[in-house]
């Protein structure tokens, strides 16, 4: 049997400055490694990597970065007996439900997976896809594709799997399905840039169970780690390979296990060239320890995120998120003492924050850049569906809506606002508290190799300005080299 697999395109509001950001879909290359391992062929095509020099106007207020539906439908092979189509956001629905028109009219089975279509699998059945697999899908697909290879019935429309008991059974991501260059080239992603990277997936689940996030409808409040040495046997396969030492990790929670997490860069450290990490999907300072972050820095991190979420100890109360923020704040100061970026993220506009709320949220922003933090990220709250949060902010008009940036909220202008000033006054005290640092920032963010993601930000929005005008762009990452064979 032959599976078609499809990473859509980058789809974004037009007018985030921070939410256009491609990602190398380590999900579904996971999927095409299982799909080959059981035997069966498989093809990757990837809509954002094929085209990812288009950009063009999507839906209202929208932007769409890649192929388009009828693009990707074109690419897909004739010969495929299923197509499967990964959705991540709610910003790839329209997209997924006209390719999946398209599929259908070629007479090819759909099937749609990704963290959003498990969170809401009948909106996906009802636009058209003959399958939904809910869950992790690197045992869930090869088991379709084995059904029809046998001919025998087919599970039904909505597909439960249940999550892989040991994460490290699997085989690794099958990067060389797709093109890595582009994701290069974007000059974006989901950590700092600072040349060629791969993802990197250490662990699986959450234990905590945060009311903004759908990570526990997800993993079932389950933390599933990786073995370290096997992680750190990972990473020098693909340093040979792909002839990488940059790798941007992808864990819900990477450090739920202090004494695991030390075990992991203890592992990595004695890589040879010890690689550099980024830990870009946010940490919680409570499960690290100034030793911790010391055997960290020794084992190639370089950019962690924290994520206190609000300054408000009654809005952390509301999300479920608990904060020793004295200890954050030592938490901080001694990763920048040790060299590493430090990024604190903030969600605005929590149901129940209120203006005094916010107020206590900038004055924590305060008192981390004066212990020296380097970045800041503040989102605006979307009820995401899988979240405790879901339908507390009433009807949603539509899918793509639910990003960091929703527009289509009746007090957005005021969070936008709120948001707009809170990075201003960032930007000044860093300027006031470490003049050095700030200069620096400015200087890398023109460099291409970035520190931080504000600088990353920066550099993008320069090289954008750059192409727009016609003029060739100087603000690229490090020459990209080509994957090599062995290893």
């Amino acid at each position: 049997m032959k599976a078609a697999l499809v990473n859509p395109p980058l789809i974004g509001h037009e007018k985030d400055l921070f939410g256009h950001i491609p990602s190398i879909p380590v999900g579904l290359l996971y999927v095409a490694a299982a799909v080959r391992a059981q035997g069966h062929e498989v093809d990757v095509v990837d809509a954002f990597g094929a085209a990812h020099e288009s950009r063009r106007p999507w839906l209202s207020g929208y932007i769409l970065q890649g192929m388009t539906p009828e693009e990707t439908a074109a690419a897909i092979p004739r010969d495929a007996d299923l197509v499967g189509i990964s959705v991540h956001s709610g910003l790839g629905f329209t997209f997924a439900r006209q390719l999946m028109a398209r599929v259908r009219s070629l007479g090819i089975p759909v099937v749609v997976g990704g963290p959003f279509a498990s969170t809401c699998p009948e909106a996906f059945v009802n636009a058209g896809a003959d399958h939904v697999v809910v869950g992790e899908g690197e045992e869930a697909l090869p088991a379709l594709l084995d059904t029809m290879k046998a001919g025998r019935r087919l599970p039904g429309r909505v597909i439960r799997a249940a999550p892989v008991a040991d994460p490290d059974s699997l085989a690794h991501p099958a990067y060389d399905l797709i093109r890595l260059e582009p994701y290069y080239e974007a000059g974006r992603a989901h950590g700092p840039l600072c040349g060629p990277y791969l993802p990197l997936v250490t662990s699986r689940g959450c234990p905590h169970s945060c009311a903004f996030c759908a990570a526990p409808f997800l993993g079932g409040g389950k933390w599933r780690p990786r073995d370290p040495d096997k992680v750190a046997d990972e990473v020098r396969a693909m340093q040979r390979r792909y002839g990488v030492q940059d790798f941007h990790v992808q864990d819900d929670n990477c450090t739920a296990s202090r004494e695991r997490a030390a075990s992991l860069f203890r592992a990595t450290a004695r890589l040879s060239p010890c690689p550099g990490f980024c830990l870009c999907s946010g940490i919680r300072s409570d499960d690290v320890s100034g030793s911790l972050l010391e055997t960290m820095a020794k084992g190639g991190v370089r950019h962690v995120s924290f994520s206190p979420e609000s300054g408000s100890p009654r809005v952390r109360a509301l999300m479920k998120k608990q904060v020793d923020v004295p200890h954050l704040l030592d938490m901080v100061r001694i990763a920048s003492r040790l060299g590493l970026g430090t990024q604190a993220c903030f969600i605005l506009g929590f149901p129940g924050e209120t203006g005094e709320d916010r107020g206590m949220t900038r004055g924590l922003i305060r008192r981390l850049v004066a212990r020296g933090l380097d970045d800041v990220s503040l989102f605006i709250m979307a009820p995401v569906p899988g979240s405790a949060c879901e339908g507390t902010l009433g009807p949603v008009p539509e899918y793509e809506g639910l990003s960091w940036s929703p527009s289509w909220r009746p007090d957005y202008p005021r969070l936008q606002r709120a948001r707009t000033s809170m990075y201003l006054e960032f930007f000044l005290r860093k300027l006031v508290h470490h003049p050095a640092r700030f200069l620096a920032y400015f200087a890398r963010a023109l460099s291409g190799r970035y520190r931080n993601k504000g600088e990353m930000v920066i550099g993008s929005l320069v090289r954008r300005f750059a192409e727009d005008s016609g003029l060739r762009s100087r603000h690229r990452a490090r020459p990209r080299p080509r994957p090599v064979k062995g290893g």
